[in-house]
Protein backbone atom coordinates (compact mmCIF):
# COMPACT_ATOMS: atom_id res chain seq x y z
CA UNK A 1 0.00 0.00 0.00
CA UNK A 2 2.80 2.40 0.90
CA UNK A 3 4.44 1.74 -2.47
CA UNK A 4 1.17 2.53 -4.28
CA UNK A 5 0.80 5.86 -2.43
CA UNK A 6 4.40 6.79 -3.19
CA UNK A 7 3.77 6.01 -6.83
CA UNK A 8 0.62 8.13 -6.87
CA UNK A 9 2.34 11.06 -5.17
CA UNK A 10 5.19 10.79 -7.65
CA UNK A 11 2.75 10.84 -10.57
CA UNK A 12 0.93 13.84 -9.13
CA UNK A 13 4.21 15.71 -8.70
CA UNK A 14 5.30 14.83 -12.24
CA UNK A 15 1.91 15.94 -13.55
CA UNK A 16 2.17 19.25 -11.69
CA UNK A 17 5.70 19.79 -12.97
CA UNK A 18 4.54 19.08 -16.51
CA UNK A 19 1.65 21.54 -16.13
CA UNK A 20 3.96 24.22 -14.77
CA UNK A 21 6.43 23.63 -17.58
CA UNK A 22 3.63 23.73 -20.17
CA UNK A 23 2.19 26.98 -18.78
CA UNK A 24 5.63 28.57 -18.62
CA UNK A 25 6.49 27.53 -22.18
CA UNK A 26 3.08 28.56 -23.52
CA UNK A 27 3.37 31.94 -21.80
CA UNK A 28 6.91 32.46 -23.11
CA UNK A 29 5.83 31.69 -26.68
CA UNK A 30 2.84 34.04 -26.34
CA UNK A 31 5.10 36.89 -25.28
CA UNK A 32 7.64 36.01 -27.98
CA UNK A 33 5.07 36.24 -30.79
CA UNK A 34 3.15 39.30 -29.60
CA UNK A 35 3.47 42.65 -31.35
CA UNK A 36 6.33 44.84 -30.14
CA UNK A 37 4.72 48.20 -30.92
CA UNK A 38 4.67 51.16 -28.57
CA UNK A 39 1.24 50.27 -27.17
CA UNK A 40 2.57 47.05 -25.71
CA UNK A 41 5.77 48.63 -24.42
CA UNK A 42 3.76 51.43 -22.81
CA UNK A 43 1.58 48.91 -20.95
CA UNK A 44 4.62 46.90 -19.86
CA UNK A 45 6.51 50.01 -18.80
CA UNK A 46 4.08 50.86 -16.02
CA UNK A 47 5.10 47.76 -14.05
CA UNK A 48 8.72 48.93 -14.01
CA UNK A 49 7.84 52.26 -12.37
CA UNK A 50 7.89 52.86 -8.63
CA UNK A 51 6.13 55.41 -6.43
CA UNK A 52 3.95 57.01 -9.08
CA UNK A 53 1.84 59.91 -7.82
CA UNK A 54 -0.46 60.16 -10.84
CA UNK A 55 -1.50 57.92 -13.75
CA UNK A 56 -3.13 59.34 -16.87
CA UNK A 57 -5.51 56.85 -18.54
CA UNK A 58 -6.84 57.21 -22.06
CA UNK A 59 -6.32 56.65 -25.76
CA UNK A 60 -4.15 58.38 -28.36
CA UNK A 61 -5.53 61.64 -26.97
CA UNK A 62 -3.39 60.90 -23.91
CA UNK A 63 -0.29 59.48 -25.59
CA UNK A 64 0.54 62.74 -27.35
CA UNK A 65 -0.91 65.13 -24.75
CA UNK A 66 0.39 64.42 -21.25
CA UNK A 67 4.19 64.69 -20.78
CA UNK A 68 5.12 63.12 -17.41
CA UNK A 69 8.72 64.30 -17.46
CA UNK A 70 7.69 67.91 -18.09
CA UNK A 71 5.26 67.69 -15.18
CA UNK A 72 8.13 66.34 -13.08
CA UNK A 73 10.38 69.24 -14.01
CA UNK A 74 7.63 71.82 -13.39
CA UNK A 75 6.04 70.40 -10.25
CA UNK A 76 8.09 67.52 -8.88
CA UNK A 77 5.38 64.85 -8.88
CA UNK A 78 5.76 61.56 -10.74
CA UNK A 79 3.27 60.36 -13.34
CA UNK A 80 2.79 57.94 -16.21
CA UNK A 81 0.68 57.92 -19.38
CA UNK A 82 -1.04 54.53 -19.26
CA UNK A 83 -2.84 54.55 -22.58
CA UNK A 84 -3.20 52.79 -25.92
CA UNK A 85 -4.48 53.85 -29.31
CA UNK A 86 -8.21 53.48 -30.06
CA UNK A 87 -9.19 52.92 -26.41
CA UNK A 88 -12.95 52.55 -26.04
CA UNK A 89 -15.24 53.81 -23.32
CA UNK A 90 -15.55 50.59 -21.32
CA UNK A 91 -11.78 50.03 -21.28
CA UNK A 92 -10.71 52.78 -18.87
CA UNK A 93 -12.02 50.91 -15.83
CA UNK A 94 -9.90 47.86 -16.64
CA UNK A 95 -6.80 49.96 -17.29
CA UNK A 96 -7.19 51.44 -13.82
CA UNK A 97 -7.69 47.96 -12.35
CA UNK A 98 -4.58 46.71 -14.17
CA UNK A 99 -2.58 49.71 -12.97
CA UNK A 100 -3.70 49.11 -9.38
CA UNK A 101 -2.10 45.66 -9.46
CA UNK A 102 1.35 47.27 -9.27
CA UNK A 103 0.75 50.95 -8.41
CA UNK A 104 -1.00 53.01 -5.75
CA UNK A 105 -1.10 56.58 -7.08
CA UNK A 106 -2.59 59.57 -5.32
CA UNK A 107 -4.58 60.46 -8.41
CA UNK A 108 -5.85 58.99 -11.68
CA UNK A 109 -6.65 61.27 -14.61
CA UNK A 110 -9.16 59.78 -17.05
CA UNK A 111 -9.69 61.13 -20.57
CA UNK A 112 -13.41 61.36 -21.43
CA UNK A 113 -13.13 61.68 -25.21
CA UNK A 114 -13.84 57.99 -25.74
CA UNK A 115 -17.23 58.33 -23.98
CA UNK A 116 -19.01 60.31 -26.70
CA UNK A 117 -19.56 57.39 -29.10
CA UNK A 118 -20.17 53.64 -28.86
CA UNK A 119 -19.79 50.77 -31.30
CA UNK A 120 -21.67 47.52 -30.70
CA UNK A 121 -19.19 45.69 -32.91
CA UNK A 122 -15.91 44.22 -31.72
CA UNK A 123 -13.13 46.60 -32.70
CA UNK A 124 -10.08 44.37 -32.96
CA UNK A 125 -7.38 46.99 -32.36
CA UNK A 126 -9.37 48.83 -29.72
CA UNK A 127 -9.31 45.71 -27.56
CA UNK A 128 -6.05 44.08 -28.61
CA UNK A 129 -3.88 47.14 -28.05
CA UNK A 130 -4.51 46.61 -24.35
CA UNK A 131 -5.37 42.93 -23.91
CA UNK A 132 -2.45 41.74 -26.07
CA UNK A 133 -0.13 43.90 -23.97
CA UNK A 134 -1.16 42.85 -20.48
CA UNK A 135 0.23 39.80 -18.70
CA UNK A 136 -1.33 36.68 -20.19
CA UNK A 137 -2.56 35.37 -16.84
CA UNK A 138 -3.68 38.70 -15.41
CA UNK A 139 -7.19 38.21 -13.97
CA UNK A 140 -7.99 41.80 -15.02
CA UNK A 141 -7.13 40.95 -18.62
CA UNK A 142 -9.46 37.93 -18.69
CA UNK A 143 -12.33 39.86 -17.10
CA UNK A 144 -11.69 42.76 -19.48
CA UNK A 145 -11.99 40.53 -22.56
CA UNK A 146 -15.05 38.69 -21.19
CA UNK A 147 -16.96 41.87 -20.30
CA UNK A 148 -15.98 43.53 -23.58
CA UNK A 149 -17.40 40.63 -25.58
CA UNK A 150 -20.58 40.51 -23.49
CA UNK A 151 -21.35 44.10 -24.50
CA UNK A 152 -20.89 43.52 -28.26
CA UNK A 153 -23.37 42.07 -30.73
CA UNK A 154 -21.22 40.49 -33.45
CA UNK A 155 -19.20 38.06 -31.34
CA UNK A 156 -20.42 35.10 -33.41
CA UNK A 157 -18.41 36.51 -36.32
CA UNK A 158 -15.29 37.02 -34.18
CA UNK A 159 -12.61 34.55 -33.12
CA UNK A 160 -13.17 35.29 -29.43
CA UNK A 161 -10.72 32.60 -28.31
CA UNK A 162 -7.85 34.39 -30.06
CA UNK A 163 -8.32 37.33 -27.70
CA UNK A 164 -7.90 35.17 -24.61
CA UNK A 165 -5.06 33.15 -26.18
CA UNK A 166 -3.62 35.67 -28.61
CA UNK A 167 -0.87 33.34 -29.79
CA UNK A 168 -3.62 31.88 -31.99
CA UNK A 169 -3.50 35.13 -33.97
CA UNK A 170 0.28 35.54 -34.09
CA UNK A 171 1.74 32.01 -34.22
CA UNK A 172 1.94 31.99 -38.02
CA UNK A 173 4.23 35.06 -37.95
CA UNK A 174 7.30 32.80 -37.94
CA UNK A 175 9.55 35.57 -39.30
CA UNK A 176 9.33 37.12 -35.84
CA UNK A 177 11.60 34.38 -34.53
CA UNK A 178 14.46 36.08 -36.32
CA UNK A 179 13.69 39.52 -34.92
CA UNK A 180 15.90 40.59 -32.01
CA UNK A 181 13.18 42.90 -30.73
CA UNK A 182 10.76 39.98 -30.34
CA UNK A 183 13.27 38.15 -28.14
CA UNK A 184 13.99 41.33 -26.19
CA UNK A 185 10.37 41.47 -25.03
CA UNK A 186 9.83 37.72 -24.67
CA UNK A 187 10.17 38.19 -20.90
CA UNK A 188 7.22 40.61 -21.09
CA UNK A 189 9.25 43.34 -19.43
CA UNK A 190 10.08 46.75 -20.84
CA UNK A 191 10.81 50.33 -19.85
CA UNK A 192 9.10 53.16 -21.70
CA UNK A 193 11.72 55.95 -21.71
CA UNK A 194 9.34 58.92 -21.47
CA UNK A 195 6.90 57.39 -18.99
CA UNK A 196 4.29 56.58 -21.64
CA UNK A 197 4.68 59.82 -23.62
CA UNK A 198 5.42 59.39 -27.33
CA UNK A 199 7.00 61.84 -29.77
CA UNK A 200 5.31 62.52 -33.11
CA UNK A 201 7.11 64.64 -35.66
CA UNK A 202 3.84 65.64 -37.28
CA UNK A 203 2.11 68.90 -38.14
CA UNK A 204 -1.03 70.16 -39.77
CA UNK A 205 -2.67 73.57 -39.70
CA UNK A 206 -6.06 73.54 -37.98
CA UNK A 207 -8.71 76.20 -37.57
CA UNK A 208 -9.64 76.96 -33.98
CA UNK A 209 -13.18 75.72 -33.37
CA UNK A 210 -15.76 78.41 -32.68
CA UNK A 211 -19.43 78.42 -31.77
CA UNK A 212 -19.20 75.15 -29.85
CA UNK A 213 -19.76 76.56 -26.36
CA UNK A 214 -23.24 75.72 -25.12
CA UNK A 215 -25.18 74.99 -21.94
CA UNK A 216 -27.21 72.32 -23.69
CA UNK A 217 -27.01 68.71 -22.48
CA UNK A 218 -26.55 66.17 -25.24
CA UNK A 219 -27.49 62.51 -25.11
CA UNK A 220 -24.69 60.24 -23.91
CA UNK A 221 -24.82 56.83 -25.63
CA UNK A 222 -26.47 54.39 -23.20
CA UNK A 223 -23.52 52.00 -23.01
CA UNK A 224 -21.06 54.87 -22.62
CA UNK A 225 -23.11 56.08 -19.66
CA UNK A 226 -23.16 52.57 -18.19
CA UNK A 227 -19.40 52.28 -18.63
CA UNK A 228 -18.83 55.60 -16.86
CA UNK A 229 -21.20 54.71 -14.03
CA UNK A 230 -19.42 51.38 -13.60
CA UNK A 231 -16.05 53.14 -13.42
CA UNK A 232 -17.34 55.65 -10.88
CA UNK A 233 -18.78 52.86 -8.71
CA UNK A 234 -15.45 51.03 -8.77
CA UNK A 235 -13.59 54.22 -7.81
CA UNK A 236 -16.07 54.82 -4.98
CA UNK A 237 -15.54 51.32 -3.64
CA UNK A 238 -11.75 51.51 -3.83
CA UNK A 239 -11.67 55.16 -2.68
CA UNK A 240 -9.71 56.19 -5.77
CA UNK A 241 -9.44 59.88 -6.53
CA UNK A 242 -10.03 60.65 -10.21
CA UNK A 243 -9.95 63.81 -12.29
CA UNK A 244 -11.95 63.48 -15.51
CA UNK A 245 -10.65 65.60 -18.39
CA UNK A 246 -11.37 66.47 -22.01
CA UNK A 247 -8.19 67.38 -23.87
CA UNK A 248 -8.26 70.10 -26.56
CA UNK A 249 -9.38 69.13 -30.06
CA UNK A 250 -11.43 70.37 -32.98
CA UNK A 251 -15.00 69.89 -31.77
CA UNK A 252 -18.49 71.15 -32.44
CA UNK A 253 -21.52 72.18 -30.42
CA UNK A 254 -23.09 68.72 -30.49
CA UNK A 255 -19.99 67.06 -29.05
CA UNK A 256 -19.61 69.78 -26.43
CA UNK A 257 -23.20 69.20 -25.31
CA UNK A 258 -22.37 65.52 -24.68
CA UNK A 259 -19.36 66.57 -22.59
CA UNK A 260 -21.70 68.78 -20.57
CA UNK A 261 -23.81 65.71 -19.78
CA UNK A 262 -20.70 63.72 -18.87
CA UNK A 263 -19.71 66.56 -16.56
CA UNK A 264 -23.07 66.30 -14.78
CA UNK A 265 -22.59 62.57 -14.23
CA UNK A 266 -19.03 62.96 -12.93
CA UNK A 267 -19.70 65.90 -10.62
CA UNK A 268 -22.90 64.35 -9.24
CA UNK A 269 -20.72 61.52 -7.96
CA UNK A 270 -18.28 63.91 -6.27
CA UNK A 271 -15.43 63.89 -8.80
CA UNK A 272 -13.81 66.84 -10.54
CA UNK A 273 -14.16 67.56 -14.25
CA UNK A 274 -12.01 69.74 -16.50
CA UNK A 275 -12.70 70.46 -20.17
CA UNK A 276 -9.55 72.04 -21.60
CA UNK A 277 -11.51 73.17 -24.67
CA UNK A 278 -12.98 75.87 -22.47
CA UNK A 279 -9.50 77.30 -21.75
CA UNK A 280 -7.79 77.88 -25.12
CA UNK A 281 -6.81 81.43 -24.21
CA UNK A 282 -5.42 80.43 -20.84
CA UNK A 283 -3.33 77.71 -22.49
CA UNK A 284 -2.29 80.12 -25.28
CA UNK A 285 -3.18 77.31 -27.67
CA UNK A 286 -2.65 78.04 -31.37
CA UNK A 287 -4.53 75.62 -33.60
CA UNK A 288 -2.52 76.75 -36.62
CA UNK A 289 0.72 75.55 -34.99
CA UNK A 290 0.02 73.20 -32.07
CA UNK A 291 -1.72 70.22 -33.72
CA UNK A 292 -1.02 67.52 -36.26
CA UNK A 293 -4.68 66.81 -36.93
CA UNK A 294 -8.01 67.75 -35.45
CA UNK A 295 -7.73 65.21 -32.64
CA UNK A 296 -4.08 65.33 -31.59
CA UNK A 297 -1.58 67.96 -30.49
CA UNK A 298 2.03 67.99 -31.62
CA UNK A 299 4.91 68.64 -29.22
CA UNK A 300 4.11 72.36 -29.01
CA UNK A 301 0.47 71.76 -28.09
CA UNK A 302 1.39 69.01 -25.64
CA UNK A 303 3.74 71.34 -23.82
CA UNK A 304 0.98 73.90 -23.36
CA UNK A 305 -1.58 71.31 -22.30
CA UNK A 306 0.77 69.63 -19.81
CA UNK A 307 1.62 72.93 -18.17
CA UNK A 308 -2.04 73.91 -17.99
CA UNK A 309 -3.15 70.57 -16.54
CA UNK A 310 -0.10 70.33 -14.25
CA UNK A 311 -0.95 73.71 -12.74
CA UNK A 312 -4.58 72.67 -12.29
CA UNK A 313 -3.60 69.43 -10.54
CA UNK A 314 -1.18 71.09 -8.13
CA UNK A 315 -3.81 73.73 -7.29
CA UNK A 316 -6.65 71.27 -6.67
CA UNK A 317 -4.91 68.16 -5.34
CA UNK A 318 -2.35 67.57 -2.63
CA UNK A 319 0.51 66.39 -4.85
CA UNK A 320 4.00 65.81 -3.38
CA UNK A 321 7.15 67.53 -4.66
CA UNK A 322 9.97 64.99 -4.89
CA UNK A 323 12.36 67.24 -6.79
CA UNK A 324 14.81 67.52 -3.88
CA UNK A 325 14.57 63.87 -2.80
CA UNK A 326 17.66 61.83 -3.70
CA UNK A 327 15.73 58.64 -4.43
CA UNK A 328 13.99 60.45 -7.31
CA UNK A 329 17.18 61.86 -8.84
CA UNK A 330 16.80 59.57 -11.86
CA UNK A 331 13.68 61.48 -12.90
CA UNK A 332 15.75 64.65 -13.28
CA UNK A 333 18.28 62.78 -15.40
CA UNK A 334 15.52 61.44 -17.60
CA UNK A 335 14.09 64.92 -17.98
CA UNK A 336 17.44 66.10 -19.42
CA UNK A 337 17.22 63.41 -22.09
CA UNK A 338 13.56 64.32 -22.68
CA UNK A 339 14.54 67.99 -23.16
CA UNK A 340 17.12 67.06 -25.82
CA UNK A 341 14.58 64.90 -27.64
CA UNK A 342 12.09 67.74 -27.45
CA UNK A 343 14.56 70.10 -29.07
CA UNK A 344 14.97 67.70 -31.99
CA UNK A 345 11.21 67.20 -32.34
CA UNK A 346 10.47 70.92 -32.22
CA UNK A 347 13.06 71.58 -34.92
CA UNK A 348 11.43 68.98 -37.16
CA UNK A 349 7.91 70.32 -36.55
CA UNK A 350 9.06 73.92 -37.03
CA UNK A 351 10.50 72.92 -40.39
CA UNK A 352 7.13 71.38 -41.32
CA UNK A 353 5.38 74.59 -40.29
CA UNK A 354 7.74 76.61 -42.49
CA UNK A 355 7.23 74.25 -45.42
CA UNK A 356 3.48 74.51 -44.91
CA UNK A 357 3.76 78.28 -45.04
CA UNK A 358 5.71 78.04 -48.29
CA UNK A 359 3.02 75.78 -49.76
CA UNK A 360 0.39 78.38 -48.89
CA UNK A 361 2.42 81.01 -50.72
CA UNK A 362 2.68 78.74 -53.77
CA UNK A 363 -1.08 78.13 -53.65
CA UNK A 364 -1.63 81.87 -53.56
CA UNK A 365 0.60 82.30 -56.63
CA UNK A 366 -1.39 79.55 -58.37
CA UNK A 367 -4.63 81.41 -57.64
CA UNK A 368 -3.13 84.67 -58.90
CA UNK A 369 -1.88 83.14 -62.16
CA UNK A 370 -4.07 84.11 -65.11
CA UNK A 371 -2.10 82.49 -67.93
CA UNK A 372 -3.16 78.88 -68.45
CA UNK A 373 0.27 77.65 -69.60
CA UNK A 374 1.97 79.03 -66.48
CA UNK A 375 -0.83 77.70 -64.26
CA UNK A 376 -0.59 74.23 -65.80
CA UNK A 377 3.17 74.02 -65.18
CA UNK A 378 2.59 74.87 -61.51
CA UNK A 379 -0.16 72.29 -60.86
CA UNK A 380 1.25 69.50 -63.04
CA UNK A 381 3.09 68.06 -60.06
CA UNK A 382 3.00 64.92 -57.89
CA UNK A 383 2.00 67.01 -54.86
CA UNK A 384 -1.29 68.03 -56.48
CA UNK A 385 -4.33 66.07 -57.61
CA UNK A 386 -6.65 67.64 -60.17
CA UNK A 387 -10.35 66.76 -60.10
CA UNK A 388 -11.95 67.46 -63.49
CA UNK A 389 -15.64 67.60 -64.39
CA UNK A 390 -16.57 68.71 -67.89
CA UNK A 391 -19.76 70.63 -68.54
CA UNK A 392 -21.11 71.08 -72.04
CA UNK A 393 -19.55 69.99 -75.32
CA UNK A 394 -15.95 68.88 -75.59
CA UNK A 395 -13.21 71.42 -76.15
CA UNK A 396 -11.15 71.65 -79.33
CA UNK A 397 -7.90 73.61 -79.25
CA UNK A 398 -5.79 74.17 -82.36
CA UNK A 399 -2.57 75.35 -80.73
CA UNK A 400 -0.18 72.49 -80.02
CA UNK A 401 0.39 73.12 -76.29
CA UNK A 402 -3.32 73.38 -75.52
CA UNK A 403 -4.15 70.33 -77.64
CA UNK A 404 -1.42 68.37 -75.85
CA UNK A 405 -2.91 69.21 -72.44
CA UNK A 406 -6.35 68.00 -73.52
CA UNK A 407 -4.78 64.78 -74.77
CA UNK A 408 -3.01 64.36 -71.43
CA UNK A 409 -6.38 64.70 -69.69
CA UNK A 410 -7.89 62.28 -72.23
CA UNK A 411 -10.65 64.72 -73.07
CA UNK A 412 -11.57 64.16 -76.73
CA UNK A 413 -13.30 66.77 -78.87
CA UNK A 414 -16.60 64.91 -78.73
CA UNK A 415 -16.61 64.20 -74.99
CA UNK A 416 -19.63 65.51 -73.12
CA UNK A 417 -19.44 64.20 -69.61
CA UNK A 418 -15.74 63.79 -68.95
CA UNK A 419 -14.73 62.94 -65.40
CA UNK A 420 -11.02 62.76 -64.67
CA UNK A 421 -8.66 62.49 -61.72
CA UNK A 422 -5.15 63.59 -62.72
CA UNK A 423 -1.88 63.66 -60.80
CA UNK A 424 1.54 64.50 -62.25
CA UNK A 425 0.33 64.11 -65.87
CA UNK A 426 -1.13 60.68 -65.08
CA UNK A 427 -4.86 60.07 -65.39
CA UNK A 428 -5.73 58.21 -62.19
CA UNK A 429 -9.37 57.79 -63.23
CA UNK A 430 -11.22 58.35 -66.50
CA UNK A 431 -14.76 57.53 -67.56
CA UNK A 432 -13.82 57.69 -71.24
CA UNK A 433 -14.38 53.94 -71.66
CA UNK A 434 -17.56 53.72 -69.59
CA UNK A 435 -20.85 55.44 -68.94
CA UNK A 436 -20.01 56.30 -65.34
CA UNK A 437 -20.93 59.84 -64.46
CA UNK A 438 -19.90 59.76 -60.81
CA UNK A 439 -16.66 58.85 -59.08
CA UNK A 440 -15.69 58.65 -55.42
CA UNK A 441 -12.09 58.63 -54.28
CA UNK A 442 -9.77 59.51 -51.41
CA UNK A 443 -6.25 60.72 -50.84
CA UNK A 444 -4.36 59.42 -47.84
CA UNK A 445 -2.10 61.87 -46.12
CA UNK A 446 0.63 61.07 -43.54
CA UNK A 447 0.06 59.11 -40.30
CA UNK A 448 -2.91 60.30 -38.23
CA UNK A 449 -3.62 63.12 -40.61
CA UNK A 450 -6.61 63.81 -42.82
CA UNK A 451 -7.84 61.23 -45.29
CA UNK A 452 -9.44 63.28 -48.02
CA UNK A 453 -12.61 62.02 -49.61
CA UNK A 454 -14.00 63.49 -52.77
CA UNK A 455 -16.88 62.92 -55.20
CA UNK A 456 -17.12 63.98 -58.82
CA UNK A 457 -20.70 63.90 -60.08
CA UNK A 458 -21.39 64.79 -63.70
CA UNK A 459 -24.90 63.39 -63.86
CA UNK A 460 -26.79 65.52 -66.36
CA UNK A 461 -23.64 67.58 -66.78
CA UNK A 462 -23.87 69.34 -63.42
CA UNK A 463 -20.07 69.21 -62.93
CA UNK A 464 -20.21 68.84 -59.15
CA UNK A 465 -16.92 68.33 -57.27
CA UNK A 466 -17.34 67.78 -53.53
CA UNK A 467 -14.27 67.58 -51.28
CA UNK A 468 -14.76 66.41 -47.68
CA UNK A 469 -18.45 67.28 -47.85
CA UNK A 470 -18.04 70.76 -49.37
CA UNK A 471 -18.89 71.77 -52.94
CA UNK A 472 -15.95 73.41 -54.73
CA UNK A 473 -16.74 73.24 -58.45
CA UNK A 474 -17.78 76.43 -60.23
CA UNK A 475 -20.20 74.39 -62.36
CA UNK A 476 -19.55 76.55 -65.44
CA UNK A 477 -19.44 75.62 -69.13
CA UNK A 478 -16.04 74.10 -69.86
CA UNK A 479 -13.72 71.93 -67.77
CA UNK A 480 -14.23 72.57 -64.05
CA UNK A 481 -11.08 71.78 -62.07
CA UNK A 482 -10.42 71.59 -58.34
CA UNK A 483 -6.75 71.42 -57.33
CA UNK A 484 -5.98 69.47 -54.14
CA UNK A 485 -2.67 70.13 -52.38
CA UNK A 486 -1.49 66.91 -50.71
CA UNK A 487 0.90 68.75 -48.40
CA UNK A 488 -1.46 71.27 -46.83
CA UNK A 489 -4.68 69.31 -47.01
CA UNK A 490 -6.37 72.26 -48.69
CA UNK A 491 -7.97 73.11 -52.01
CA UNK A 492 -5.32 75.18 -53.77
CA UNK A 493 -7.52 76.46 -56.61
CA UNK A 494 -10.91 76.14 -58.33
CA UNK A 495 -11.06 77.11 -62.00
CA UNK A 496 -12.95 76.59 -65.23
CA UNK A 497 -10.94 75.97 -68.39
CA UNK A 498 -12.36 77.12 -71.73
CA UNK A 499 -11.11 77.68 -75.27
CA UNK A 500 -10.57 81.20 -76.58
CA UNK A 501 -8.67 82.05 -79.75
CA UNK A 502 -7.77 78.36 -80.18
CA UNK A 503 -6.03 78.22 -76.83
CA UNK A 504 -7.03 77.14 -73.31
CA UNK A 505 -7.79 79.94 -70.88
CA UNK A 506 -8.63 80.13 -67.17
CA UNK A 507 -11.73 81.56 -65.58
CA UNK A 508 -12.30 82.04 -61.85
Amino acid sequence: METIWKSRIKNIILCLLFCCLFVKTFTFLTYLFRDTDTDRIRILGLKQEEDLDMIYVGSSSSICYWQPLRAWNDHGFTSYTFATNSLQADSSEYYIKEAMRTQNPTLFVVELRSYVAWSDEVYDLGLRNGSDSMSLLSPVRWKYIYDYMQKRTNTEEVDVGSFYFDIAKYHTETQRLGDEKQWEYSSNKAVFPNKGWEWFEQYDCMEEPTGFMTDERGEVPVKCREALESLLTYCDRKEIDVLFVVSPKVLDKEEQSIYNSLKDIVESRGYQYLNANEHYEEMELDFSKDFFNGNHTNCFGAEKYTRFLGNYITEHYDMPDHSKEQEFAQWSEEYKRFAEEEKTCKEAVTKMQEEYGERLKIAERIRQTEDFAQWYVMVDDASYTLLLAQKGAGLSADLFDSRKVLETWELADDSKDGIRVVCDSEVVFSNAESKEETYEGSIERPLWQIIWSYTIDNTDGNASIVVSGEEYSRGEEGINIVVLDHETGQVADCVTVRVADSRLVLER
